[in-house]
């Protein structure tokens, strides 16, 4: 009879080498963290954007597609204004003219839009840099007057709005609703408009430079969008509603 004999041996396991902290690793994975989260804040931003706009549209009464030539269009009753697009030096298409504002008009007014936290927002009449002001096209309606006060003015991500920075200062517009008010102060005279209308409009489209109707005064607000974007242009247009002068204390009606 074979009989197999079995030896059974036990080895105590070895402790495992200590894992030395390395400081690269740990920054590394903080890095792609915080990547991750800068992408995320960025992303939702501009998804809640885009959501915002779905309330604007483009609209055929604002579709008049131009290539660059100079065109005459009408802004402020039958005025003829040369307009055309071009190129900044950063590459984006800009509206310009040779047309310049009333010689009797003040080089600035003021914008309050309650609904966004803008209040006494400088508008200057005959400038167009943007990073100071905000920027009344030249040739346009003035407020209170018949046609359209068209103005202009930068915008980033909505988390970095400041209603003080003029290159942040319309990072909001695109929440705006209608039957808000948008509120002109010149001369002692607060023009009150109501917000008809937002459309979103390729940037260059001269056509939103016109009144919706001739015969009307209006308002329009121009930045671009998504905040943060050079797609699109979104336009808030505004009818003239209320007409109120200013006292001494700049309190209307008082």
């Amino acid at each position: 009879m074979t009989r197999t004999l079995f030896a059974y041996a036990y080895q105590k396991d070895l402790p495992l080498p200590k894992t030395k902290w390395r400081p690269i690793a740990f920054f590394s994975l903080l890095s792609v963290l915080m990547g991750m989260f800068l992408l995320g804040y960025v992303g939702w931003s501009t998804v809640g954007s885009y959501a915002l706009l779905l309330t604007a549209f483009p609209s055929s009464r604002y579709m008049r597609p131009v290539t660059g030539d100079v065109l005459g269009v009408s802004t402020t009753g039958s005025t003829l204004v040369n307009v055309r697009v071009v190129r900044t030096s950063d590459g984006f298409p800009a509206f310009v003219t040779d047309a310049h504002t009333a010689v009797l008009a003040p080089p600035t007014f003021t914008l309050d839009v309650p609904s966004l936290g803008l209040k006494d927002a400088v508008v200057g009449t005959n400038s167009q840099e943007f990073e100071k002001n905000l920027g009344h096209f030249p040739g346009t309606g003035l407020p209170g007057e018949r046609g359209n006060v068209f103005i202009s003015g930068h915008s980033v991500l909505p988390q970095f709005f400041n209603p003080k920075d003029y290159k942040t200062i319309f990072s909001t517009l695109p929440s705006i609703k209608l039957g808000e008010e948008i509120s002109l102060t010149m001369n002692g005279l607060r023009y009150t408009y109501t917000v008809v209308k937002k459309i979103v409009v390729d940037p260059n489209d001269i056509s939103v430079l016109l009144p919706p109707d001739p015969t009307g005064r209006f308002v329009s607000l121009m930045t671009c969008v998504p905040p943060g974007l050079n797609l699109k242009r979104l336009v808030v247009i505004g009818r003239l509603t209320e007409e109120i002068p200013e006292s001494d204390d700049g309190i209307p009606g008082a």
